[in-house]
């Protein structure tokens, strides 16, 4: 089986409101999919109209399929929903704020 990836196009995110371009966006993914086994690759020169991107798992079983789909989809709307609420620094990786995937340390 291929490693699972999210591809990030060229017109993602397409919510003109998050005023990010397609890189940021596939930066602001790579860490949190990551963690779920998902690879994010950035797709130049491409660009749907009907969706900023998409997840392929080639040679996996449909159920292993449609589960993973599932992790990858609340993953990215997370991303989405605390961009929009906390602004870009914070949702991007390596930017000073805490993600929900890092474990905090006692001072």
């Amino acid at each position: 089986m291929n490693i699972p990836r999210y591809i990030v196009l060229d017109d993602a995110p397409n919510d003109s409101t998050l005023g990010w371009t397609a890189d940021q966006f596939a930066d602001a993914l790579r860490s949190p999919l990551a963690a779920i086994g998902v690879r994010v690759v950035r797709q130049h020169g491409v660009a749907s109209g009907r969706r900023p991107g998409g997840f392929q798992a080639r040679g996996c079983s449909r159920n292993l399929y449609v589960a993973k789909l599932n992790k990858v989809g609340h993953v990215v709307d997370g991303v989405l929903t605390r961009s929009t609420a906390t602004g870009l620094a914070a949702a991007m990786p390596g930017a000073g704020a805490a993600h929900s995937h890092e474990i905090p340390t006692a001072a």
